[in-house]
């Protein structure tokens, strides 16, 4: 073999080597593919109503599924309307700007709805937000529980409505529990302080105060109970010793049988 030959043959092998791909110790490798994502926006069926500014007539007999006072744009309302809580029956709502009110409804707009200018209440159906579905899921704050029932919590007390009013509604809760899930969601849990459950009317009216202002006490039957959310939050660490049942509305109620020393705070401990 010539010198030019032998020049030009170490030539070839030193590229190639430079281009070798590098190998692990373990023989594999990996492969790069890029990816494309695609957003596809989904336009509402063409019956749907989008900011209608009108009213409802001819609703003699349906009621709101519910309402929340204090939303800062249609936006919030269509959060509440596709939560865990109403997705599988909301839908459409109405927001009102001067008062930044949501009325939650389990039909459509156009069941009763029309337009009627200068009314300031503007109606959606929740198929107006194809972005909001069931699917998006929000974490709920963190709520550590209490080690003590304060001795002025109310729990499962009949009573009747103040004249402080709700900031939310809902209808349709089997139980006092359900009440309590919507009282302590993402959407509510800092504002929700206490609620009522109205076992004959399934309704939960949820309030930003304690619920010893919320409540009127009242010596008639009125199947409407209070509760403060922390009788559902507090952990039950002992100071008094009490048996429990499980009441119609869905809840465990305390019978205290055994006091501890009068020094201690006022506490439930809980046996199932």
């Amino acid at each position: 073999m010539n010198t030019a030959k032998l020049i030009l043959l170490l030539a070839g092998h030193a590229f190639i080597a430079s281009n070798a791909s590098p190998c692990s110790q373990h023989g594999s490798h990996t492969t790069s593919v890029a990816t494309t994502t695609t957003t596809t926006t989904t336009s509402p069926p063409a019956d749907t109503t989008c900011n209608m500014e009108g009213k409802r007539t001819g609703l003699s007999g349906l009621h709101p599924l519910g309402s929340y006072v204090g939303a800062k744009s249609p936006s919030a309302c269509a959060d509440i309307c596709s939560d865990e809580h109403h997705v599988a029956r909301c839908k459409s709502f109405t927001y009102t700007p001067s008062s930044k009110t949501c009325i939650l409804w389990d039909i459509p707009v156009n069941v009763g709805g029309k337009a009627v200018p200068g009314t300031g209440v503007f109606y959606w159906d929740i198929e107006c937000w194809p972005s909001h579905t069931a699917s998006s899921t929000t974490t709920a704050p963190t709520h550590t529980p209490t080690n003590c029932l304060p001795a002025d919590a109310i729990c499962d007390k009949e009573g009747t409505f103040s004249d402080y009013d709700q900031f939310a509604t809902y209808r349709g809760a089997e139980s006092a529990s359900d009440c309590f899930d919507i009282c302590n969601d993402s959407h509510h849990a800092d504002r929700c302080v206490s609620f009522i459950y109205g076992i004959y009317s399934e309704m939960c009216y949820f309030y930003d105060v304690p619920a010893s202002v919320a409540m009127r006490p009242i010596s008639e039957t009125t199947n409407n109970y209070f509760w403060d959310k922390v009788c559902w939050l507090n952990s039950g660490v002992s100071c008094t010793k009490s048996t429990s049942s499980t009441s119609a509305r869905g809840a465990t109620t305390t019978t205290a049988s055994t006091t501890a020393a009068a020094s201690t705070t006022n506490c439930n401990l809980t046996e199932a």
